[in-house]
């Protein structure tokens, strides 16, 4: 509190030594500066108060009542000084350190004072007294007079405007140089800043990319003019808006010139920028809020039409958009877009995990736009109907396929929330042999998903139909209501879609990450069997039949799947792969499954369990297999028998880590068209056996 005691006093010091000083100069007709040094040390010495005690303390009061008279608030009645400072019988002598209080005053006034004087004034400055000879210059202390050279860079520029080519360039390089010089004489003033920076960008001109790296060092310095110019008024909103475009631009032109990491960073900023200019926006009154919406959308769409830098530029823009005006559709809707784009370029180019990040993400932004608008569901559901179209050409879009199907779901039959709830994927119960996954990570536990049937009300009576063609012009030709009336009439099919890009995009990973989605698909189906069981039928058909091949992950884990199986074994028929890997097989399921599979040709036993003889079961009925796997299980020499037996159209084996015996090797050698045995572990015995020796010779070694 002391110094800013002392600045107050100062101050006031200072404008009485002016008008001292002022009186002087009115009074004495020359160019001596010796009239004006006796008042300064006439001035000091009253500070000082060695000389004259009476006289001071009165020089002292009138300074008390000048300092509470320019530092009183008019507007809470108050006053800045203490209730010691304005006691009547305080000497402010007693109060003030009296050598920084003449260092100041020297300061303000320009006057400068002996280096021995000033030491002597530190040592002891109750007992100092200035002379003569302590002063040794009087110098002038002018106003800063900026806005003669701000007025004439002004006024270059706007001459500038109505000229072109060499000449229009020579009057912004005038310019500039008039506001550099009125920057040196006041360099807060934030218009010169503003003004300066706009001329470097004119003479930059309309297409800096093609100046290249010469415009990009000019774009830098005109950023680092209207960042000084919005740090010293961050409530003119010009400032920002072109702060904001000019490094936007930088970003383009670091862009077209391969530096990726900058233009990233450029457009971030950027993004930062333009949002400080929409919330300055909305205080300037709708037309302008709208206006600069439209104007930040504009730039986001230019660069959702990129590649993978654009594309982070694009998800910064829209992440200000959404956050200055969160109740805009169309700014989820864009940003919903960009991230799914983002999706497709990170699973080209990096991992399975950012493409489902962003997938998650990309259909979390279309829920919030979903529930701005009803009339938003029926462009959502379009969506993901040519996401699963697309999906054809490009099978990673079935994830994103199923992340849409998933909130047009939950924004239809659930109750709306924050974030989606259904765009998760649940993690399949570990198999034997493979590792745990906690529980916590699922996305049902079974009273989570009973709670969600329930909730589903009754069966709709409809007949079971995907959303195609026929019900999309139906959606147009109705209105909003209507439409969303009508796509909550297709639960089932929405399920259905849903189940079935699940299942799509589980055929194109590997077995862990397969499984997975697999048993989140076999959820959808069985949501779908319970809102309609009259459905049963077409559900398994959707579920088992894939363009004449199915591939089934059957897991022990999966109710129902067994029963749907049995149930309706003539749609069995149809399959020829079938993969067990890792499962557990229980008898009864040996019992009718080898034979609702009679057109079997690849069989993938890797890994599996059962008490019973699963090869045997399978070669017994299944005549036309090609291929078997049966690695790391344990066979029977009575499952090789049966197999040379019966499937005598076999023509891969694998048996890494099953430990087959030479006897069954021998056995093994008669199929005609076996020409590919894989086994991990040969031994002499193992060779002769399939050379065609006789087991007797085999025998003997």
């Amino acid at each position: 509190m002391r110094v800013l005691f002392l600045e107050m006093t100062a101050r006031v010091l200072k404008n009485v030594l002016h008008r001292k000083m002022r009186r002087t100069m009115r009074r004495v007709r020359g160019l001596s500066q010796e009239p004006f040094k006796m008042v300064i040390i006439e001035t000091f010495n009253l500070v000082l108060g060695n000389t004259n005690s009476q006289k001071s303390k009165l020089f002292w009061q009138y300074a008390q009542a000048e300092v509470n008279s320019k530092f009183f608030s008019s507007y809470t009645h108050q006053s800045g000084l203490t209730r010691e400072e304005l006691d009547p019988e305080c000497y402010w002598r007693n109060l003030l350190p009296l050598s920084d209080l003449i260092e100041r005053l020297t300061e303000l006034t320009g006057v400068k004072l002996l280096p021995a004087a000033l030491r002597q004034l530190r040592e002891s400055a109750q007992l100092f007294e200035f002379v003569d000879s302590d002063v040794t210059s009087v110098n002038a202390r002018p106003r800063f007079m900026d806005i003669i050279d701000f007025s004439e860079g002004m006024a270059l520029s706007e001459m500038a405007q109505r000229k072109s080519g060499n000449e229009r360039q020579r009057l912004l390089e005038l310019a500039c140089l008039k506001y550099e010089l009125a920057a040196k004489l006041n360099p807060m003033n934030y218009r010169t800043c503003f003004q300066w920076g706009k001329a470097i960008i004119q003479q930059i001109g309309p297409e800096p990319e093609w100046r290249g790296s010469s415009s990009l060092g000019r774009l830098k310095e005109a950023c680092e003019k209207l960042s000084m110019a919005a740090m010293l008024n961050p409530e003119k909103i010009d400032i920002v808006v072109l702060l904001a475009d000019t490094v936007f631009v930088r970003g383009s032109v670091s862009l077209k010139l391969k530096n990726v990491s900058q233009a990233i960073e450029l457009f971030k900023q950027s993004s930062t920028h333009y949002r400080s200019a929409m919330s300055l926006s909305q205080r300037s009154g709708r037309e302008k809020s709208e206006e600069m919406f439209q104007k930040v959308m504009q730039r986001a769409l230019e660069l959702s039409e990129g590649g993978s830098s654009e594309l982070n530029g694009a998800s910064e823009m829209c992440d200000a958009l959404c956050g200055v005006h969160p109740l805009e559709a169309p700014a989820w809707m864009l940003w919903a877009t960009v991230l799914f784009r983002l999706a497709k370029v990170s699973g080209d180019l990096h991992s399975h995990r950012d493409f489902e990040q962003y997938s998650k993400q990309g259909a979390q932004k279309l829920y919030r736009a979903m529930c701005l608008a009803d009339d938003i569901i029926q462009q959502v559901h379009r969506i993901a109907l040519e996401m699963h179209t697309k999906a054809f050409v490009d099978k990673k879009l079935y994830l994103c396929a199923s992340d849409v199907f998933a909130v047009v779901y939950e924004a239809l039959f659930l109750p709306r929330r924050q974030e989606p709830i259904l765009g998760t994927i649940p993690v399949a119960p570990p198999l034997p042999g493979m590792l745990s996954t906690s529980s916590d990570d699922r996305f049902y536990g079974k009273q989570q998903l009973h709670h969600l049937l329930g909730g589903l009300g009754a069966g709709n009576t409809e007949s079971v139909s995907s959303c195609s063609t026929s019900s999309e012009d139906a959606l147009t030709a109705s209105g909003a209501d209507s439409a969303v009336g009508f796509l909550r009439s297709k639960r089932v099919s929405l399920l259905l879609m849903w189940g079935q890009c699940l299942r799509d995009y589980a055929l194109t990973r590997p077995l862990g990450a397969a499984r997975n989605y697999m048993y989140a698909a076999a959820e959808k189906f069985q949501l779908a069997i319970d809102v309609k069981p009259t459905s049963f039928d077409p559900i398994i058909s959707t579920a088992l039949s894939k363009q004449g091949i199915a591939i089934i992950q059957l897991c022990d884990v999966l109710n129902g799947w067994e029963k749907l199986i049995h149930r309706f074994s003539e749609l069995t028929k149809e399959i020829r792969r079938l993969d067990l890997s890792g499962c557990h097989i229980p008898g009864a399921l040996l019992a009718w499954l080898p034979k609702a599979v009679p057109n079997l040709a690849s069989l993938n036993l890797r890994a599996s369990d059962s008490q019973e003889d699963a090869l045997a079961a399978f070669a017994l009925e299944c005549p036309h297999l090609t291929s078997i796997d049966v690695s790391n299980t344990r066979i029977k020499e009575s499952s090789i028998q049966t197999l040379v037996t019966r499937a005598r159209n076999l023509e891969v084996l694998r048996c890494e880590g099953s430990d087959l015996a030479p006897r069954a090797l021998h056995e093994l050698a008669s199929l005609p068209h076996l020409r590919e045995l894989y086994m991990d572990r040969m031994e002499t015995s193992h060779i002769r056996a399939l050379c065609g020796v006789t087991w007797a010779a085999v025998e003997a070694g």
